[in-house]
């Protein structure tokens, strides 16, 4: 099927440019808007819970009386400076040892007392950042932008938070998603999908790849993800589909022989399944020309050992950012095409680049997404558009400051399990714990994505996976042995495990659901992989769901970081007898001071305290606060590093001789750091 030229200028030409809308009423443009945040106690911590959270609120102090150099004041001012030794009289109690002491207070006094000093810390900041408002699971982020999925043009047809998967490894190959689908490798040449196209008609194996795009996923799949009650999918699709509407080269590309204006092309047949199985989609410009990121699933990995480099040849070639507009301007094109001759009015949302790289300009990054968006809106008026954040997420407030458009919306890819803080563990006591320390980062997601929904734009978790290694054979190109994969299979049949994989993917879910929503990566991996591999369970969604590690009992649960995890994993099942390592410091440790007898149940003891104003203060308990301030605030700060400025970091081998974890022979191989989608390269 043959689409004209008149046809195609006529798509374009019957719509405008829109800087303006009617969608996202409650926030009508993007960028900085710093006036209106609130830090609070959350509501749902309340005089009848109060009681309930003595752990939680035993948790904080360790952080919290060490920010703004352990100071806070009131606003409006008071005359007076205050610390965790010394709170207000006006709170009704004296310091925050007697935070939990209901016999010396009253649960409302104690709610209401909490509540003013979570507010006090955070007025006192510098920074109204993410970390400012973090007080474990007990503070809500809150700036008039709340449940922003409620406000989106398509909350009539999902009534609820984006609850989707990522078709990954379908039309953008990545070979630990499908390592059983070619001979990857030296023997071969092939690395990602330009070394494939490129030397399969010398291979004799190109009808490989032509076949996989129509059997890799059927109808069943997309039937199987509404039945577990996704709404939504993510398709990556790389620029060189498009050739036939931009007229922009995919060579060495391999394309399909059917039309993109065909029903019949494998793209169209994959937006009519979800279409059948009353699905969205989130149409994602995965891969640019050039590589936006020298990542396989750019399409091309890249060359050049420093990471400086990578996605400059995408950046600053004119040819390929060119290239890449008239790709994003056909595939609006596309959608407005697939709607009139097809009925496919499936396209939710149009994701104009996945995952540029992190070193690179962020003011070009910025205009180059400004001029994608006006190719889309010169062709679909009100096209959703969705904007990946290049790894900086609190950067595109003041980027973005009087941005012109709305009807905008923020991409976060959340992943725990590529950074050596993130995976190192060598024993099944120091697994759990890690497991455990994951469950608290995911509730930590609460503050810092809504802090992104405030003071950027709406932000969905747009990938992220229940994996807390890099033990996915070829998902992690930097893997190196801490000793993080040897007991990797007791997860699958362990009731503790089951247990805290189960809260973990609960915590990320309620966690998203309170913004835009979630897409998991990804749906699957090849059968062969998900029959022999126990790390599948932790990136296949279905296997996930199989295991009961995902159950849409979650979907809808706001409540799943109101309480941290158990910490039970000194225990395990019970049969491990090994010997028990110290912790770092943690929440626990710091309970068990209060448990140990510096607080009573009838109050502080007298171990030293000394009177102002009538205000206790507890020179022990205090030194003890600045201790583990000392401790909180260190791990606080690289905690907020980590999750999002440590992927950054990385040296990248090209041509480096790797010994395969498998025990293999000595191979050649790409490496580059890991990012994304758990992207090997």
């Amino acid at each position: 099927m043959y689409i004209s030229t008149c046809l195609i200028s006529l798509l374009i030409a019957s719509s405008s440019v829109s800087v303006s809308g009617r969608f996202n009423k409650p926030y009508p443009d993007v960028g900085l808007h710093e006036s209106g945040y609130i830090c609070r106690l959350d509501p749902k911590v309340n005089a009848q819970t109060f009681a309930s959270y003595e752990k939680e609120i035993s948790s904080i102090w360790g952080s919290a009386c060490g920010r703004n150099r352990g100071v806070f004041v009131t606003d409006p001012p008071d005359g007076k400076t205050y610390n965790c030794g010394k709170f207000p009289k006006s709170w009704g109690v004296s310091d925050a040892s007697q935070m939990n002491n209901l016999s010396a207070h009253t649960a409302e006094q104690g709610v209401y007392a909490l509540d003013q000093f979570i507010r006090a810390v955070y007025h006192s900041s510098i920074d109204k950042d993410i970390g400012a408002c973090d007080f474990e699971s007990l503070s809500e982020f809150v700036c008039g932008r709340e449940d922003p999925w409620r406000s989106t043009p398509w909350y009539p047809k999902l009534n609820a938070p984006i609850r989707a998967v990522n078709i990954g490894g379908l039309f953008v190959l990545e070979r630990w998603i499908t390592p059983h689908l070619v001979e990857w490798g030296n023997s071969t040449g092939i690395i990602d999908q330009h070394s494939f196209s490129s030397r399969c008609e010398d291979l004799g194996n190109c009808d490989i790849l032509r076949n996989h795009w129509y059997t890799f996923y059927t109808q069943e799949d997309f039937d199987d993800m509404k039945r577990q009650e996704l709404n939504t999918v993510r398709l990556p699709v790389g620029y060189w589909y498009f050739q036939e509407i931009s007229g922009f080269t995919a060579s060495p590309y391999l394309i399909p022989t059917e039309s993109i204006f065909s029903p019949d092309h494998p793209i169209t047949k994959v937006i009519t399944y979800a279409k059948n199985a009353g699905l969205q989609v989130i149409l994602d410009l995965h891969a640019a020309p050039g590589s936006q990121n020298g990542f396989d699933n750019s399409g091309e990995t890249t060359v050049y050992k420093e990471p400086d480099f990578w996605g400059e040849h995408w950046l600053y070639d004119s040819v390929n950012m060119a290239g890449t507009l008239m790709t994003i301007e056909a595939m609006a094109t596309y959608v407005n095409y697939i709607e009139e001759a097809h009925g496919l009015d499936n396209i939710m949302m149009l994701e104009l680049l996945n995952e540029p790289w992190g070193m690179l300009d962020l003011g070009k990054v910025r205009d180059f997404y400004y001029d994608a968006i006006t190719r889309v809106r010169t062709v679909r008026a009100e096209m959703p558009i969705l904007m990946h954040d290049s790894f900086r997420p609190y950067k595109w407030g003041t980027f973005l400051k009087n941005w012109p458009y709305d009807n905008i919306y923020f991409d976060n890819h959340a992943y725990h399990g590529f950074n050596i803080a993130d995976i190192a563990s060598d024993n099944p006591e120091s697994d759990r714990e890690k497991q455990y320390t994951h469950e608290k980062i995911a509730c930590t997601y609460k503050s810092q994505l809504h802090f992104q929904t405030c003071n950027v734009a709406p932000v969905i978790v747009g990938e992220f996976s229940l994996a807390i290694d890099n033990c996915m054979p070829y998902v992690d190109a930097r893997y190196a042995d801490f000793g993080q994969c040897r007991d990797i299979e007791t997860r699958l049949t362990s009731p503790w495990w089951r247990r805290h994989i189960k809260s973990f993917a609960m915590r990320q879910i309620s966690t998203a659901e309170r913004e835009l929503g979630w897409a998991f990566w990804t749906y699957k991996v090849d059968d062969e992989s998900e029959r022999t591999e126990p790390s599948a369970n932790f990136w296949s969604f279905r296997l996930a769901a199989k295991k009961g590690f995902i159950d849409k009992e979650f979907f809808g649960n706001r409540d799943a970081c109101l309480h941290a995890p158990v910490a039970d994993f000194l225990e395990g099942d019970g049969d491990d007898n090994q010997q028990k390592l110290p912790s770092p410091v943690s929440e626990r440790e710091f309970a068990s001071y209060f448990s140990s007898g510096a607080v009573h149940e009838d109050g502080p003891k007298d171990i030293g305290s000394s009177q102002t104003d009538g205000e206790s203060y507890s020179t022990l308990f205090f030194s003890m606060l600045l201790v583990f301030a000392v401790a909180g605030v260190s791990v606080a700060g690289f905690k907020y590093m980590r999750r999002d400025d440590v992927n950054l970091v990385g040296s990248g081998y090209a041509n480096v001789p790797t010994t395969d974890r498998h025990n293999e022979s000595t191979t050649y191989s790409y490496q580059t750091i890991t990012t994304g989608d758990g992207h090997s390269i």
